[in-house]
């Protein structure tokens, strides 16, 4: 009997939300016709359309609608609108649509293929040209899904859209997204389908660059809004010692003890649930709307979450002035609230599942599941800096936070070349979260490029030909292909009194992240621009160098 009331359930809760949507479709479909001149559009611009989502705000009851217009079944990637349904009419819409559809677009067949297509955006936006491009995926005709090609922390997917460039045309291109393997960037592109040219690029990574907190002194303690008609909460207690909002940083308050910080309408079941059951699935820093763990190598892999037990108790201690692993604990626990805390706070502002937030389970709430936060703490990929990389609904986005350094800098003239005269002087570096650190008593020594025994290699990753030439100096070595402390790893074992590692892409040099208990040398990066000027010296003479921890 229960299973035949269930059944007799779902097909009228089926049956609803189809004739819901077929409503709002008819609807919406009859307001574009009746407003089509008013936006400048011809009928034929608004005959053909899909939606990309929609939802519903618990708040004010209105239903929003993403709809995009098609042409011939493809995509007008950049026509689109927002359709507001309130009260059973349409109260709002959008002025996106694209106009002359008919008269702008000349082709729907492209000439280059989608794997061509991600070559020309790897070329132009810098990249090394992908390899081993297989198809994983066939959507349709039109839509594919690609390996990663060397190129992609994520594999490429590619599908065939329309573009409009400029106001008369409107180009065939093929759309695709490359996550850079450094996660400094996720690029959604649009390339020409006809012509290999890039239209359009976009990065779903949002950078900050933020100098030291002011201190805005004390501040209530805060735990976020109180939920609407909330149902009993679900989940067990469990507490975390950490930074508190409103505090900003330990600038602007005291580590505090929190209780139960989870909102029961936003996260029913607790932070650590991701199966909808009562009781925790994990005890680490992990569960439906993050996980935060350590990324000191900057591998983008899980690494070290801190473990609260059974009871979910994270009471680690951070100590001013002590080294980031020693209070790693807290840092990541410090993570994990705080994503949580915006996840919870954010829902009561209508970013729920249906709007695209980021949860493991959205507990048939709507939306696109299994894309909880990957946080990632200590990041070794640079300093001074966090990053937030946000790709559409139903993929994980990644946050990078990085170490701060002293004055809000990361470099320092930690090396200074001796001679020769043509490139004597101090150069700006930066450290490693490995090893010693750097000596407060300078290390001077005559300079040596590795070689290793891939032909033409010098980035330390293979076995190291001209060993006994590294002994007793500074190794030179080219960053790529493996982990920094490896490469410090081998050349101090070559008997290298100290590492420098040239960066292989432009800009400053970032803090090398990792992990060993075998460094026991300093390391420092240079920039790509002077470490070539180094080795051009270095292959027709002696180079001689100091290393020291510049001053301080």
């Amino acid at each position: 009997m229960k299973h035949f009331l269930l059944s007799i359930i779902l097909c009228w809760a089926t049956g609803t939300l189809l004739n819901a949507q077929e409503n709002h479709q008819a609807l919406i479909q009859a307001f574009l016709n009746q407003h089509a001149e008013q936006q400048g559009l011809q009928l034929s611009d608004v005959a053909n359309w899909g939606t990309s989502s929609a939802h519903t705000s618990r708040l004010s009851g209105a239903h929003y609608v993403y709809i995009y217009q098609k042409y011939k079944g493809i995509e007008v990637a950049n026509g689109v609108t927002t359709i507001t349904i309130h009260n059973g009419a349409v109260v709002s819409m959008g002025s996106n649509l694209v106009a002359n559809l008919d008269k702008r677009i000349q082709t729907n067949v492209p000439d280059l293929r989608p794997d061509q297509a991600i070559q020309k955006a790897a070329q132009a936006l810098g990249l090394a040209a992908p390899t081993d491009l297989r198809v994983q995926e066939a959507l349709s005709t039109q839509e594919f899904s690609y390996s990663k090609g060397g190129i992609s922390q994520e594999d490429i997917p590619v599908k065939l859209v329309y573009f409009s460039a400029d106001d008369a045309h409107i180009r065939l291109a093929w759309e695709l997204s490359i996550y850079q393997l450094d996660g400094q960037h996720w690029w959604s592109v649009k390339i020409d389908a006809l012509t290999g040219e890039l239209l359009d690029q976009t990065d779903w990574v949002i950078h900050c660059n933020l100098g030291h907190g002011r201190n805005f002194g004390p501040h209530k303690h805060f735990r976020g809004p109180q939920p609407e008609e909330a149902p009993e909460q679900l989940h067990q207690p469990d507490q975390y010692t950490v930074f508190a909002l409103p505090a900003e940083s330990p600038n602007h308050g005291p580590q505090v003890m929190v209780t139960d910080p989870a909102d029961s309408l936003a996260s029913p079941y607790g932070w650590h649930d991701i199966n909808g059951v009562t009781g925790a699935e994990y005890t680490i820093t992990r569960g439906n709307n993050v996980y935060a763990y350590e990324d000191r190598d900057d591998d983008n892999q899980p690494g070290f979450s801190p473990d609260g037990t059974s009871a979910l108790e994270f009471n680690f201690t951070y100590v001013p002035g002590t080294t980031p692993i020693a209070y790693q604990s807290a840092a990541i626990t410090n993570l994990f609230y705080l994503n949580n805390m915006m996840h919870d706070i954010w829902y009561h502002y209508g970013f729920d599942e249906s709007s695209g937030n980021f949860q493991v389970n959205n507990y048939g709430r709507g939306g696109s599941d299994d894309d909880a936060v990957r946080a990632e703490a200590q990041d070794g990929g640079g300093t001074n800096n966090a990053n937030f990389a946000t790709p559409p609904d139903g993929n994980n986005p990644r946050m990078q936070m990085y170490l701060w350094t002293t004055g809000g800098s990361s470099l320092s003239n930690y090396l200074n070349v001796n001679s020769p005269s043509n490139v004597a002087g101090p150069y700006s570096a930066s450290g490693a979260t490995f090893g010693p650190g750097l000596p407060t008593t300078p290390i001077t020594a005559n300079l040596i490029l590795v070689q290793d025994n891939v032909p033409s290699g010098s980035d330390g990753c293979d076995s190291i030909l001209n060993g006994s030439a590294i002994t007793g100096r500074i190794a030179v070595i080219d960053r790529g292909n493996c982990s920094f402390a490896s490469k410090v790893e081998r050349a101090q074992a070559e008997g290298a009194v100290a590492v420098i590692i040239v960066n292989n892409t432009g800009g400053a040099p970032i803090q090398m992240g990792g992990n060993s208990t075998l460094v026991n040398i300093p390391s420092i990066m240079i920039t790509q621009a002077d470490g070539n000027r180094i080795k051009s010296a270095m292959a027709t003479g002696t180079v001689n160098a100091t290393i020291s921890d510049g001053g301080g």
